[in-house]
């Protein structure tokens, strides 16, 4: 059956579901036998109480899915922005290298660039505490602690990306097998 025939009888029962006097109007009288002689019960003519029915002009338009809009129609509603984060799309922050050997030495170090982070942290130099962490994570980049603290530097800058990339780094690093 045709899609667009099936669209006008679906917007056609919808109309008599909202004003089921439509069926009394004579030029239905055949649609009003066929639905009795299925058992279905007709309300009474309400035509009085809801108007009258015009079966030349529909009162909607049916729409059929192949039509396209072409007019977009701009929203009136407006969004609050209000503590939405924009993106990070500045330099990709330094990682690591795996595959580095971090001897005693270098995880001292590590751990000294991290306490100095700290610090800067506390003291609310969080771009300074991002080069300790980014030097700690140089020496020592097997340590996920280190690229999850990075992250939460990022954080308390702004900077999405950045942290969803130290926090996929911090992740990755926790998943590789211990040497």
């Amino acid at each position: 059956m045709d899609a667009s025939k099936i669209a006008e009888l679906k917007l056609f029962v919808d109309q008599c579901k909202s004003n089921p006097s439509i069926i009394h109007h004579p030029s239905l009288s055949f649609f009003k036998s066929y639905l009795q002689s299925l058992g279905a019960r007709i309300p009474s003519d309400l035509q009085s109480d809801k108007g009258s029915f015009n079966m030349a002009e529909p009162e909607h338009k049916p729409v059929f899915p192949n039509e396209e809009d072409d007019d977009i129609v701009e929203s009136d509603i407006e969004l609050d922005n209000t503590g939405v984060v924009e993106p990070d799309n500045g330099p990709l922050q330094k990682m690591g290298d795996p595959s580095t050997e971090v001897t005693d030495d270098k995880r001292d170090a590590a751990q000294t660039e991290k306490l100095k982070a700290i610090d800067a942290i506390s003291e609310g130099k969080l771009e300074e505490a991002i080069d300790y962490l980014t030097e700690a994570i140089r020496l020592n980049p097997t340590s996920a602690i280190l690229y999850a603290t990075r992250a939460s530097v990022f954080v308390k800058l702004s900077k999405p990306n950045a942290t969803i990339r130290d926090t996929d780094a911090a992740l990755e690093v926790q998943s590789l097998p211990l040497a």
